[in-house]
């Protein structure tokens, strides 16, 4: 008996803020055996194939040949068919692509110091909520916005006693946290180990955001100051 393929429409949804390209090539209705049924305008365009290959010479020529000989000519023809093809044909996996942008999403949380949680295949944009020292656009626009006050309040709570004040601000109820919500992560022993930062929530609270001009930015000296070190 044939699986009945279940199709969820929330699966499909267009507008659901993730990658449309990854969705179509993930689409399940893609893989169904019997393609004909999906697109029927292909066996019309099968049958007139057949039909114009039964009318060529060469056709009607080798059906009078022996079965033997029919029979060598047809593994002679698809050994050159498939050889053909699959030096023609990419030997890429299909799920490379969606390897791919998971590598490339992870690299934002272990490199960039985007929380695990805001990646975007974990929390859609309109569901996030502020993340102290989180690098994603969402975070860093609320972080702009703080004022002054809030932001001490808030370095204040996560320079406290309370350890575990950062993993209520992220719902984090466990009684490990896990790996993503955790500062650092330890390997080895006491005596030979090796430290990992997994994620600072701290990392807005001593970095200047340098500006692209050199006269703006705080690593350089003002134009006034550099004129006066020149003249001594």
């Amino acid at each position: 008996m044939e699986r009945k393929i279940r199709v969820f429409k929330r699966s499909f949804q267009i507008e659901c803020g993730y990658n449309e390209t990854l969705m179509n090539q993930m689409d399940i209705r893609q893989y169904k055996s019997d393609i004909y049924t999906l697109h029927p305008e292909k066996v019309f365009s099968s049958k007139m194939k057949m039909e114009k290959i039964k009318r060529k010479k060469i056709t009607k020529r080798i059906v009078g040949l022996p079965q033997e000989l029919q029979k060598r000519i047809y593994f002679i023809t698809m050994r050159k068919y498939w050889r053909a093809k699959t030096l023609s044909t990419s030997l890429r996996p299909f799920w490379c692509d969606y390897k791919l942008y998971l590598d490339n999403e992870l690299k934002k949380s272990v490199i960039d110091n985007v929380h695990f949680m805001h990646l975007e295949f974990n929390t859609l944009p309109e569901n996030k909520e502020f993340i102290p020292g989180c690098q994603c656009p969402s975070c860093k626009k609320h972080s702009t916005n703080l004022s002054p006050e809030s932001k001490t309040d808030l370095y204040d709570e996560l320079l406290g006693t309370d350890l575990n004040a950062f993993n209520r601000i992220v719902h984090c109820h466990d009684l490990i946290p896990n790996k993503w919500n955790q500062y650092e992560k330890i390997y080895g022993d006491l005596l030979n180990h090796t430290i990992t930062i997994i994620f600072d929530p701290l990392r807005d609270m001593f970095e200047d955001k340098l500006m692209e001009s050199p006269i703006d930015s705080p690593i350089y000296f003002s134009n006034e100051l550099s004129n006066s070190l020149i003249q001594i």
